[in-house]
């Protein structure tokens, strides 16, 4: 393969085509055979870090350094344009896109302040400010993937100061604007993020004691273990 870092991958429907990302192109691999081979190298999405399929033949492919991602045409392996995703100037990280493919989320941490969801119209590649899901129970985060019933996300975490450890956390959130019957109907204040659902506890421990071997997922709250 072009490069001597790769970084990510996705595998469309298909089973047989795969998109590598790297340190000098976006590969298009072809895995029907025994031996993956190279179909086209599409140098015009540069430095590649994360990827993100869109069910209609397109992706994204982020450089988490400047916060810019290529929208690439699958069907010509072509770059359609370039989407400056920043928020003020704050890191972006791990792209996923909604089951319906009408979404696309990011990750803000900036290490500073509280991670942050934002939203993207992926018909328009804009922003849907109403739609940022903020509030985490988490002091920073490094990971995003959404839910397939398109009302939950999960996000990988650390926190270093209260509860120190590294947690899973799974929120739910609602979409302004989809109507009362849809039950997703979101408030004027954005998203609403019900925290947590059930999430993990990476030290497995509380002041009551080590929780049992059968139950390695238990139900905690603020990142105290409830059970």
């Amino acid at each position: 393969m072009p490069g001597e870092s790769p970084r990510d991958f996705v595998v469309r429907p298909n089973g047989k085509d795969v998109y590598v990302s790297g340190d000098v192109a976006l590969v298009h691999l072809n895995t029907a055979t025994p031996v993956p081979k190279v179909l086209r190298t599409i140098t015009g999405t540069g430095f590649v870090d994360e990827l993100a399929l869109v069910p209609d033949g397109r992706l994204y492919a982020l450089s988490k350094p400047d916060g810019h991602a290529a929208l690439v045409d699958l069907t010509h392996d072509s770059v359609l344009t370039t989407i400056d995703f920043r928020s003020d100037f704050s890191p972006v990280l791990s792209p996923a896109v909604s089951e319906d493919g009408t979404r696309m989320y990011m990750l803000v941490d900036d290490q500073r302040t509280a991670p942050k969801v934002l939203a993207y119209d992926t018909a328009t590649n804009t922003q849907a400010a109403d739609e940022t899901v903020t509030g985490f129970d988490v002091e920073r985060a490094s990971g995003l993937t959404v839910g397939p019933d398109g009302e939950s996300m999960c996000i990988t975490s650390a926190n270093d100061v209260e509860d120190p450890g590294v947690y899973l956390q799974i929120v739910n959130f609602r979409r302004p604007g989809l109507g009362s019957g849809s039950g997703r109907a979101g408030g004027a204040g954005g998203a609403r993020v019900e925290l947590p659902r059930r999430t993990a506890c990476a030290r497995g421990v509380n002041t009551k004691g080590v929780h049992p071997p059968a139950r390695p997922w238990h139900v905690c709250q603020r990142g105290r273990c409830l059970g």
